[in-house]
């Protein structure tokens, strides 16, 4: 059965660490529902956040997130609660008995056959959680509270989050005033003009860059530090030049990021064939090589997932290396073991290589890239020049946390997990019960499976001395094979 989930929000950009690796397709598609900034979200500072709603609202853009067929949909819920609660734990997703009594309580509900996807699950909340009149200023006066709370993490404050929706193409009946309000309190013309005058975002050099420019002379310079937020206060001037020297910075940053740089990283993320992997590796390798050095490195180790077949298994055994070019890369253990539906099928031999790329391998890292602002504006502005742009940014964006990866070869000591698959389910109850399992005894074992985190089929096996052994199984099998062939 298909499981699919619905994002209409800050979920369409960033489903989060679980869900991202169990995506299979995405359908954009609107919602069947009106949506509007009707909730304020604890978990960012009392931001308002996009909610269902009966009464106003609109239609909104939305994208269906098909999971991969192994995602049940209980799986499904959990994750989709995990990602709502910013927890990942294993505490499974449960239905709460009197919602309206919990305002905060987060709903999973359910669309039957929407977008050709029989099941489809989103988020929603208790009418008791939700705004019941929701207006322009009183969501504007919100969303900067939440921009100059310290405890708010950057980039989940409430400003940050209307323009991703912005961006993602959303919008919604009070959207216009809410944007409006926004920005008449700030005294910005944008809404990053008005998140950089509320953020502690200037180095001292541009401090002393928007004194001057509001007030005709240099302060002593301070710590970066902006007043707080007060529309009483006689600030003006200087949060609108503060806000002027964020904007040059930031049009600095986007001049880096050219359309020809684009179109390279666009052109690498649809993928290829062999040959044409190699030439878009090596005009990427180009193209990037004039960007800052923090994104052509990372400090953390790197995953890549393999699709073996014999041939391959078999240099593996014999060289303990695989030859390399120019090839993807990722930062997340998850996202490699989830990639392409995760362990292959029988007839191949799935592995997980990690090393820690030493200086000067990275060409790119795509995954911090897409991380900075200026990057993102870049790719706002250039996204109808960008040739195949459906297929390459625009459908995969940052989903794969990718580093591309220049090295000679990986490997066999650089082994982090196996591929395999355990006996069918009704085999390890027989072994279980010692017996045929009746249908009694499945639905048992099943839950027994299910309590202590278990699964029969596809597996990957990643424990160090589990590793270790079948590394050196192989080396052994494929010497005494050589033997045998001479």
């Amino acid at each position: 059965m298909a499981i699919g989930i619905l994002a209409y929000g800050s979920l369409i950009r960033d489903p989060g660490s679980e869900i991202k690796p169990a995506i299979a397709n995405r359908i954009t598609c609107i919602t069947p529902f009106k949506v509007e900034f009707a909730r304020l979200s604890q978990k960012r500072g009392n931001a308002p956040t996009l909610v269902p709603v009966k009464a106003g609202g609109s239609h909104v853009r939305a994208v269906v997130l098909v999971l991969n067929v192994k995602v049940t949909e209980q799986e499904a819920k959990t994750l989709l609660w995990h990602r709502e609660i910013g927890k990942y734990n294993n505490q499974a997703y449960a239905e709460p008995h009197d919602p309206e009594r919990s305002p905060k309580k987060v709903l999973i509900r359910t669309l039957q056959n929407f977008e050709s996807v029989e099941r489809v699950l989103y988020t929603d909340f208790p009418e008791s959680g939700k705004l019941p009149k929701p207006d322009g200023k009183l969501l504007a006066e919100a969303a900067l509270i939440s921009a100059q709370k310290q405890s708010v993490t950057k980039g989940m404050d409430g400003i940050s989050y209307l323009i991703a929706a912005i961006s993602a193409g959303i919008e919604t009946a009070l959207l216009p005033s809410y944007k409006r309000e926004i920005l008449a309190l700030t005294g910005a013309e944008t809404l990053k003009e008005a998140l950089a005058n509320l953020r502690n975002t200037l180095t001292a050099e541009e401090l002393d860059e928007a004194r001057r420019r509001a007030y005709g002379f240099s302060l002593e310079r301070g710590d970066g530090k902006l007043p707080p937020y007060n529309p009483n206060d006689a600030t003006g001037d200087f949060w609108r030049a503060a806000g002027e020297v964020v904007a040059q910075r930031e049009n600095k940053a986007t001049q880096l990021f050219t359309l020809e740089l684009l179109q390279a990283i666009n052109d690498w993320q649809c993928g290829g064939n062999a040959k044409e992997k190699n030439e878009r590796g090596k005009k990427l390798q180009d193209v990037a090589a004039g960007l800052p050095e923090k994104f052509r490195q990372t400090d953390v180790a790197c995953y890549r997932r393999l699709k073996l077949h014999k041939s391959a298994v078999w240099t593996l055994g014999t060289d303990e290396e695989l030859a390399e070019t120019i090839s993807a890369w990722t930062e997340s253990e998850a996202v490699a073991m989830g990639f392409k539906g995760g362990v292959p099928e029988p007839g191949s031999q799935g592995v997980i290589f990690k090393i820690n790329p030493g200086l000067g391998s990275v060409v790119l890292n795509l995954s911090r890239l897409y991380k900075d602002e200026g990057f993102q504006k870049a790719i706002s502005e250039h996204k109808g020049k960008i040739a195949g742009f459906d297929l390459g940014i625009g459908k995969y964006e940052n989903t794969q946390e990718e580093v591309v990866i220049e090295n000679g070869s990986v490997q066999l000591d650089s082994m982090h997990a196996w591929g395999g698959f355990s006996s069918s389910e009704e085999e390890l109850a027989t072994q279980f019960f010692e017996r045929k399992p009746t249908k009694e005894d499945m639905d048992a074992f099943r839950k027994i499976m299910e309590e202590r985190g278990r699964k029969a089929g596809p597996k990957w096996l990643k424990t160090p001395d589990a590793v270790k052994r079948i590394s050196a199984k192989l080396v052994t099998h494929t010497e005494r094979l050589a033997k045998l062939k001479k």
